[in-house]
């Protein structure tokens, strides 16, 4: 991560890949063009169109910029400059070698109320940016297409998280642009109950699935460190599992109440594999079910429409690397899927591209 300074000319965050303007000559992140066409083509409105970045050594070049099927989420300019004239865009300027210090497709932090840019930033750094968008609500916060949930053309959001088997892999999940984060048995198992804080820290208030629950020492970590809503465990026997989860999970908030510490509430979820012949039935005030999808595409999109008949659940579905079953499953009550790391940009590009009958 590459820190610049400058001079903030308006306020607010933006964050989305950088476009460059050197000169006459443009050069825009690989695939923009294309992107911002078929977004034109299909009419998407502009809260849905991808944003870039302008990376320019002048405030004229700056406003000289358009760009089809794209917002301009932020400006970062080189010389120094009086005002910017489109207050809401989050602007700095006066930042000194910025155009020697990126390169066009670099994914970029404008903070205007600091009057800072972020060039790369680490995973930590990213997701506390993105949290703005909900927490901090009197500040305008710009998040380009890629690091936003995607939203299908009939208007449903739909929340792409990174399946992971190793936890050093959060930091580029993060920066590819995940939604949050589903930990595999083996990445849970290679954590130490001490470990925990840390990881929390990195995923700095992303959502956080668990596929098996740790002890009670790391549970105690969990709950006093996470922020509300963050965390899901999922247990793979709906009755006894359960209780005894819910068991634990009352131990370590009486333990953490004593100790006058706010306890983030967990919520636990039924995990299913795909291969199971019958639709279970979850305790009634479990609120979702994780299907782990290794199986063909007609025999998933078969368990996903028992479920979505059967159960009053959220459904989240664990696709790996198979991003081409998702127009086969993706109906209501599915909100999110979990795919490999990889795969989060052109997962979310899927789910946005689907005709309304599809979504």
């Amino acid at each position: 991560m590459v820190t610049l300074y400058g001079t903030g000319l308006t306020k607010g965050v933006a964050i989305a890949e950088a476009a460059v303007i050197r000169g006459a000559a443009a050069e825009l992140p690989d695939g923009l063009v294309e992107r911002g066409l078929i977004a034109l083509r299909l009419g998407r409105p502009e809260s849905e169109l991808a944003g870039v970045v302008l990376v320019c050594e002048s405030l004229d070049a700056a406003l000289s910029i358009t760009i089809p099927g794209t917002t301009i989420a932020g400006v970062a300019l080189q010389s120094h400059a009086p005002d910017f004239p489109q207050s809401q865009i989050p602007c700095v300027a006066g930042v000194e070698n910025l155009t020697q210090s990126l390169s066009a497709g670099d994914l970029l932090i404008v903070d205007a109320t600091q009057g800072v840019v972020y060039v790369d930033p680490d995973a930590r750094t990213l997701a506390q940016y993105q949290s703005l968008e909900t927490s901090r609500k009197e500040k305008r916060v710009f998040i380009g297409w890629s690091h936003l949930p995607a939203v299908t053309q009939d208007g449903r959001t739909i929340y792409t998280y990174a399946a992971l088997s190793d936890t050093n892999d959060i930091p580029d999940a993060l920066a590819a642009g995940a939604d949050g984060l589903v930990l595999s048995d083996k990445a849970i198992a290679r954590l130490r109950p001490d470990d925990w804080p840390a990881l929390l820290h990195t995923v700095a208030g992303k959502p956080l699935v668990l596929l098996s629950v740790p002890d009670d020492a790391a549970l105690r970590h969990l709950a006093a460190l996470a922020v509300p809503g963050q965390l899901c465990l999922a247990v793979r026997e709906a009755d006894d599992a359960v209780d005894g989860l819910r068991g634990s999970l009352r131990r370590v908030y009486d333990d953490l109440s004593h100790e006058h510490v706010d306890a983030a509430e967990i919520e636990i979820a039924l995990l299913i594999d795909a291969d199971t012949a019958d639709t279970p039935t979850p305790p009634s005030d479990l609120q979702r079910i994780i299907i782990d999808a290794a199986c063909p595409n007609n025999v998933l999109q078969d368990i996903v429409s028992a479920c979505a008949t059967q159960l009053e659940t959220s459904l989240t579905v664990m696709l790996g690397p198979s991003i081409n079953a998702i127009p086969d499953i993706l109906a209501p009550p599915v909100d999110s899927i979990a795919v490999q790391a990889t795969f989060i940009g052109d997962a979310k590009y899927l789910i946005r591209s689907l005709p309304p009958s599809e979504a």
